[in-house]
């Protein structure tokens, strides 16, 4: 698991400068007008500056850091009451979860960004087919497995 766990770090990682390089790589070829927001169908609903295909990244970066700053915090003995400390058995799933949750979520900001382009490019109207059952899927289904596990690791 602990090998499993170090690919998505770096995937995530690898991912987060992806999206830099690709989003300034847009800013410079976009016009001036650009999908910025989608509805439940994918289809943009909202359209505003370029400047904002930099705002992705710039979240991007964040929500990264703030995962990574909660596991590391976490993992930390002085994180827990002295009374309740994180199962031993339980920090490798621990370590996977976060870990895979930074790649999936850099997946998700590289897709709309992607989507964003061929739009632009009028390659297609919408994100990409299946936008929202993949997040649904490969965001939720994990994170009740590792909310099952958490409560079963604590009795």
């Amino acid at each position: 698991m602990k090998v499993l766990s170090f690919i998505f770090r770096v995937l995530a990682l690898l991912l987060l400068i992806s999206i830099w390089i690709y989003s300034l790589y847009c800013y410079t070829i976009f016009p001036e007008s650009i999908p910025v927001h989608f509805n439940f169908n994918g289809t943009p609903d909202r359209f505003g500056n370029k400047l904002t295909i930099i705002l992705l990244p710039i979240i991007s970066t964040f929500v990264f850091f703030v995962l990574s700053f909660a596991l590391n915090f976490s993992m930390k003995e002085s994180s827990y009451t002295k009374d309740k400390k994180i199962n031993e058995n339980f920090k490798p799933i621990h370590l996977l979860y976060f870990n895979y949750l930074k790649f999936i979520i850099q997946l998700i900001f590289l897709e709309i960004i992607i989507s964003t382009h061929l739009i632009v490019l009028q390659k297609t109207n919408s994100l990409l087919p299946g936008f929202n059952i993949t997040l649904l899927t490969f965001i939720f289904i994990p994170t009740f497995y590792y909310a099952y596990k958490a409560i079963k690791s604590n009795n």
